[in-house]
């Protein structure tokens, strides 16, 4: 019987109603009626500006958004991210899932250039859909995997139990690293290095990276380690605990980064990734000889 419910509570159509009658009760509304969502909603940005995403309930992030907007979901990371965004020239969304950051930018910033990064086919395949959904043409899309080599990976794609009839899972968490098990699908994917990409495209300035690739972050940044060099970039990184830390603060080191931790009363200076929390950290990383930039959003 759950199965038949949990189908016709998805169907767009009806998820739609359904949500939309629950919203105006949202503060009391206990959180196991908080539906996720199913099909395309609005998220407000700043002042009158908007985006459109399609989505589906194996997406976390569009469930947080939609009942509780974007001050509900990674908001001192965002609040940061919304107001850099606007003067730069070209951002690369590394682990794009389904565009959110990619969308923003965009939006946000007309004559940006923004690169999104997504090998997953399903959640690339949202990703599509969201910009053409918001009818933005300073964002491209690649599926590819990016890494410490060129080549081919296998890429552990994770499927949520309640919603294995789904074709498409578009969670976010699958990536490089992450072991097989039941709920996984091994998917091969085209990997190439960073420094290789912006060479075969002829980016010459990279203003920003985001990484979000669950635990691979280290094999990205060695396979940019002149794109780095040279340009510089603001990083915005997630940082898993007990991954990779030491790796990380040994690149971010040996390339004169400060790191920043997102909270939110603002960017508070840390000096090393290891052992630093238990819980999944958000993390600006910036040259020294930029540190100017996050001046205005450091906490002292």
């Amino acid at each position: 019987m759950m199965p038949i419910i949990r189908r016709i509570i998805y169907s767009p159509a009806i998820n739609y109603v359904l949500r939309n009658i629950l919203k105006p009760f949202r503060f009391c509304l206990p959180a196991s009626c908080r539906i996720p969502v199913s099909g395309t909603i609005k998220i407000k940005l700043k002042g009158d500006q908007f985006i459109l995403m399609t989505t589906n309930q194996t997406n976390y992030l569009t469930k947080k958004v939609f009942w509780g907007g974007i001050e509900d979901y990674e908001y001192p990371t965002v609040s940061v991210f919304l107001e850099l965004i606007q003067d730069m020239n070209c951002f690369m969304d590394i682990g794009a899932n389904i565009g959110y950051y990619s969308l923003m930018a965009a939006r946000l910033n007309p004559r940006i250039t923004v690169h999104a990064f997504e090998p997953l086919p399903s959640a690339f395949l949202f990703l599509q859909k969201n910009i053409e959904l918001n009818q933005l043409n300073n964002i491209t899309a690649y599926r590819l995997a990016l890494s410490d080599r060129a080549g081919e990976a296998e890429f552990f794609a994770t499927k949520m139990a309640k919603a294995m009839y789904l074709e498409h899972h578009i969670s976010g968490t699958s990536n490089l690293a992450r072991a097989k098990d039941s709920f996984s699908e091994a998917i091969k994917v085209n990997t190439q290095t960073l420094d290789s990409f912006v060479k075969d495209y002829s980016i010459r300035a990279v203003d920003l990276l985001k990484l979000d690739t669950e635990g691979t972050e280290n094999l990205i940044l060695n396979g940019g380690r002149e794109l780095i060099a040279e340009k510089k970039p603001i990083i915005i990184s997630e940082i898993l605990p007990g991954k990779i830390e030491n790796e990380l603060d040994e690149f971010y080191r040996e390339n004169n980064y400060l790191y920043y931790a997102a909270k939110p009363e603002g960017l508070i200076a840390v000096d090393s990734l290891s052992g630093y929390s238990n819980a999944k950290e958000d993390f600006f990383f910036i040259h020294r000889s930029q540190k100017s930039r996050l001046n205005p959003f450091i906490k002292d």
